[in-house]
């Protein structure tokens, strides 16, 4: 399975190539954990996009996570999903309020379609 969304940057491990990216949307449910193997588009990653906070577009290949213990916030649990990335890019001039409008606008035609 590919995914393509956007996400902001939690952490960047340089030593493995990979960082940790979550988007707490829906806020009523806990964010996802999503680890971003980089080392096949290292040589695209910027410093920029490496900082906390940064958001970037992620195209990748969902694969199985190796058994992680979830982290925990509170009384919720996290879940996680690891990706290895084909394209990143910056998202740049994010309008997040429309970004999240489009997702469940898509939601809705997938559910009744």
């Amino acid at each position: 399975m590919s995914i393509n969304a956007k996400y902001s940057v939690d952490r960047y491990d340089p030593s493995s190539g990979s960082a940790v990216l979550n988007h707490n949307y829906p806020s009523s449910s806990p964010s996802v954990i999503t680890y971003v193997q980089l080392d096949h588009v290292l040589e695209n990653i910027t410093p920029t996009m490496t900082q906390v906070g940064s958001w970037l577009n992620v195209i990748g290949t969902v694969r199985k996570s190796r058994k992680r213990s979830r982290r925990k916030s509170g009384n919720s649990t996290h879940p996680e999903v690891t990706v290895d990335a084909i394209m990143v890019w910056e998202a740049k001039d994010l309008k997040l309020d429309d970004y999240e409008k489009a997702v469940e606008a898509r939601k809705a035609c997938n559910s009744t379609g």
